[in-house]
């Protein structure tokens, strides 16, 4: 479970990093320092590091439930009461 949480922790740097170097890129192609085509690819480079980040979400997710599944905690994790 840890794994898979530091793995979402990388994911969400990789693309904070992603989207400041976007920002940088688009900043030097108003002062004509940079083009149109590097400013797409780095787009296209955050959207790739966003889905990699809600790839590491969705598999720690799935690792908490199935963890959940086999302790018999399902219950208690979403705080869910039966009443009899």
């Amino acid at each position: 479970m840890g794994t898979r949480w530091r793995q979402y922790e990388i994911a969400q740097r990789a693309r904070d990093l992603s989207l400041r170097k976007l920002e940088i890129e688009r900043d030097k192609l108003k002062v004509g320092r940079s083009s149109n085509f590097q400013v797409l690819s780095f787009e296209t480079d955050l959207r790739n590091a966003e889905n990699a980040q809600l790839n590491a979400l969705i598999a720690y997710l799935n690792a908490q439930t199935l963890l959940d599944e086999k302790l018999g905690m399902t219950l208690e994790s979403w705080d869910i009461a039966l009443n009899d």
